[in-house]
């Protein structure tokens, strides 16, 4: 009996430890940019020149894992990144950029 408790007790925590897991990064919500300046696109669409970052654009995580239209943004432009930003729901990883 004290080992069916310590199981269930065990199971308890576990299931407690996941629900708080958030799938956010960066402190970014789900489909909500993590500062207005802050741009995701396809990690795996993301091309990149000595003068642009070439990929599908978008100013939320929601917008970003739909497929969108590319665009480039110059380097020159961009205060930092490209970071790893989160995972969408069909699998495409994000690429976070931070515009100046």
């Amino acid at each position: 009996m004290k080992k069916l408790v310590c199981v269930a007790a065990v199971a308890m925590s576990l299931l407690s430890a996941c629900a708080t897991v958030e799938t956010s990064v960066n402190g970014a919500s789900s489909g909500q940019s993590a500062s207005s300046d802050a741009m995701y696109c396809w990690k795996d669409r993301l091309q990149t020149s000595d003068s642009e970052l070439y990929c599908n654009w978008a100013s939320s995580t929601a917008e970003a894992c739909k497929e969108t239209k590319g665009s480039g943004i110059a380097r020159t432009a961009i205060a930092s990144g490209p970071t790893n930003a989160k995972r969408c729901d069909h699998g495409q990883w994000l690429v976070q950029v931070t515009k100046k």
